[in-house]
């Protein structure tokens, strides 16, 4: 596994999940923690075990696409294989997969059948199963090189391992099991009577050479007990990681680590740091931090600061504080990491260039534009030079920058980035892979933001044909589209279209997720928006209550996730003039960001300037111009003087001082927001492309 983390996103994906009111994307604070993403991130490490991960060939011994595009891709190391099913991979594909990762041809399928009970997306098939592969692999060695001397314990490892290997994995976990679940609670009683023993040995005059040896063997005994009890669950741990149950394999992690005495760090250290990650991966990032902490100084303390292993938990803890929204130390640990991983691999590493798009994408969720951008550049000049202009990789840092160009406003810049990254992938896979739906998802975002309705919805509706096709029209892939297709229609006031799309995309989250899970949250807060829009404003707070009660029993009621809720329950206030509920509402939503993103993060300049709206509106205002005045430089310093997110805060603020009888400001301030809408599309001139508005969009999904 690569020493950074490469969990942070969804399926090859940017899509901007719809957004609640204002479509522009939000600044994003990563809400996914599941396994994809790692193409790039793990390509040194697969390159060592299975030579599929190399770059296509060029020119003619590249196979030609067939032509029927909408199939996933399996690597080979002779090319391309090309499946429309996973349940129906033929068997001379599979054979030479098995034989490329060292595996018989039964795992391959059982790992074929974790993919499809996973609802893997087509265009993820190769990365998913190379990284199932990984953890087999590991098992099956680890269990080869431990087999007993003792005829009768090596029968059944024997046993062990050709079970694994013809992919009986139900039947490995329950001999797995049988190693694991030993007395542990006499097995540590016999070693602190042990250590008793040896102390009371030890203090008489004459000592006792051949007993305290004695005690002393037994003592080492009981912790190779220990030891093996704990290998055991890291061994079901693995099996559980090859079939991604991540919350099953970090319960097996930690109780691993749980049984390794205080003499044995390192091995300690090794059963935390793999505790963190699986526990990241089932999409717990706070019950990471723990283990992760202690991981890293275990490792720096035995191994030193710029050790290989200490860079993977430093990583892996920086991915942890990002997932609950601790941007600060997210990116001083990541930046620790990366300075590691150039010692180690030099600048023009694949290893180098996966951390700067990590180290990027904290960046970009603290509203760091240009050192994301530095960072991003990097990243894809290193992609070209290593795997060539156009391998897929390249076209994932386009698409990265092109959606750090789009938040920032930067719309002619963003879709040149999005068509480089489409004029790629079509040279690749054809014009109708699932790879490129997310692109395609992006640019009609883009187009969206710029007023270009009926741009937007061909390719909305071209991007949710192609997933729809590859995965089927209950996959959680297609209540993203058809939330992103739902929010053009809101946004436009079609609400009977809206309304069918969002409930449709509702009915397969909750299927897919059941019905306490973030992402149902983010669909019930959309329909929230959509009933606010259309008047009905008592099932509006029905929604929006519901939606941060789940938030918070999720998150607790300190997270970043909780104040988005609270923002947008506290507009629905203020848009009804209660502004006596809508206040505590956001400073509530003020004090959790301050305190999680720091006192300069753009969302907490959004939390003043609602402030700000509801000062003004109950008559305090110079309340409200000391909140405008600390808001709009937090935009400026992060995006510049004439981003669209400015348009709308600047003229709020000319109408403060106009009431405070400030004329000569308040027109300077018209003067500047009229100068930004006049870069705007027609369309959207009387609403900016991405607003300072009253709401928080849900956050985009992306790769790194």
């Amino acid at each position: 596994m690569g020493a950074f983390l490469s969990v942070l996103a969804q399926n090859w994906h940017f899509m901007a999940i719809g957004a609640l009111g204002a479509m522009g994307i939000a600044l994003l604070i990563l809400a996914l923690f599941s396994p994809a993403n790692r193409s790039k991130r793990n390509s040194s490490q697969k390159a060592k075990d299975t030579p599929t991960s190399q770059p296509e060939p060029s020119g003619s011994e590249s196979p030609s696409v067939p032509a029927d595009h909408r199939k996933g891709v399996i690597r080979t190391a002779t090319g391309r294989g090309y499946v429309a099913n996973i349940r129906d991979v033929p068997d001379e594909e599979v054979e030479q997969l098995a034989g490329e990762c060292g595996l018989g041809k039964a795992v391959i399928r059982g790992l074929f059948g974790v993919l499809d009970k996973h609802q893997v997306a087509m265009q993820d098939l190769d990365s998913h199963l190379r990284d199932l592969v990984a953890p087999l692999k590991t098992l099956v060695n680890r269990l080869k090189d431990s087999i007993s001397t003792d005829p009768t314990k090596a029968a059944k490892e024997h046993q062990l391992c050709e079970l694994l290997e013809t992919g009986n994995f139900d039947r490995v976990e329950e001999l797995l099991r049988e190693r694991a679940f030993l007395d542990v609670s006499t097995i540590r009683q016999q070693a602190e009577e042990t250590d008793k023993q040896i102390a009371e040995l030890m203090n008489h005059d004459e000592i006792d050479l051949p007993a305290v040896e004695s005690a002393k063997r037994k003592k080492a005994a009981a912790y190779e007990t220990l030891h093996a009890a704990a290998a055991a669950k890291s061994d079901l741990a693995t099996l559980k990681m090859a079939q991604m149950d991540y919350r099953e394999a970090a319960k097996y992690y930690r109780e691993a680590a749980g049984l390794i005495p205080d003499t044995s760090d390192l091995v300690r250290g090794k059963y935390l740091d793999a505790w963190g990650y699986a526990a990241i991966l089932s999409g717990d990032p706070a019950e990471a931090v723990i283990p992760l902490k202690e991981a890293v100084e275990i490792r720096e303390r035995e191994l030193g600061p710029d050790h290989p292993d200490v860079a993977q938990s430093l990583g892996r803890l920086a991915a942890a504080y990002q997932g609950i929204g601790d941007l600060s130390k997210a990116e001083s640990l990541s930046l620790r990491s990366l300075e590691i991983l150039k010692l180690m691999f030099g600048e023009n590493h694949a290893e180098y260039a996966s951390a700067l798009d990590e180290t990027a994408e904290i960046y970009r969720a603290e509203g760091k534009f240009e050192e994301a951008e530095e960072m991003l550049v990097k990243s894809l000049d290193i992609t070209v030079m290593t795997s060539g202009q156009d391998h897929p990789d390249a076209a994932r840092s386009l698409n990265n920058l092109g959606l750090l160009f789009h938040e920032h406003g930067k719309h002619a810049d963003a879709e040149s980035f999005y068509r480089r990254a489409l004029t790629l992938l079509e040279s690749v896979f054809g014009p109708d892979s699932p790879h490129l739906a997310p692109t395609l998802n992006n640019l009609a975002q883009l187009y969206q933001d710029q007023g270009n309705d009926l741009e937007a919805e061909r390719l909305y509706r071209k991007s949710l044909a192609i997933t729809q096709e590859s995965v089927g029209p209950k996959h959680p892939q297609i209540a993203v589209g058809l939330t992103n297709l739902a929010g053009l229609y809101l946004d436009r006031r079609r609400f009977m279209e809206a309304e069918r799309l969002y409930k449709k995309a509702f009915e397969i989250t909750r299927d897919a997720y059941g019905s306490k899970h973030e992402k149902v949250a983010y669909s019930l807060d959309n329909l929230a928006r959509l009933h606010q829009e259309k008047g009905s404003l008592l099932d509006a707070e029905m929604l929006y209550e519901r939606s941060l009660n789940m938030m918070e029993s999720i998150f607790g009621p300190d997270h970043p996730k909780v104040a988005d809720c609270l923002i947008n329950l506290g507009a629905l206030y203020r848009y009804q003039q209660r502004y006596s509920d809508a206040e505590p509402i956001y400073e509530r939503a003020l004090t959790i960001l301050e305190r999680v993103l720091g006192p300069d993060h753009p969302k907490v300049a959004k939390c003043l300037i609602n402030l700000a709206r509801i000062s003004y509106f109950s008559g305090r205002s110079r309340n409200a111009e000391r909140l405008c005045r600390r808001a709009i430089p937090i935009w400026e310093n992060a995006f510049g003087d004439e981003h669209p997110i400015l348009a709308k805060p600047l003229e709020d603020y000319a109408m403060i001082l106009r009431r405070m009888g400030r004329e000569d400001k308040a027109h300077t301030l018209e003067l500047r927001a009229k100068k930004i809408r006049s870069h705007l599309p027609l369309d959207s001139r009387s609403s900016p492309a991405v607003s300072a508005g009253e709401y928080e969009p849900n956050p985009a999904q992306k790769i790194g």
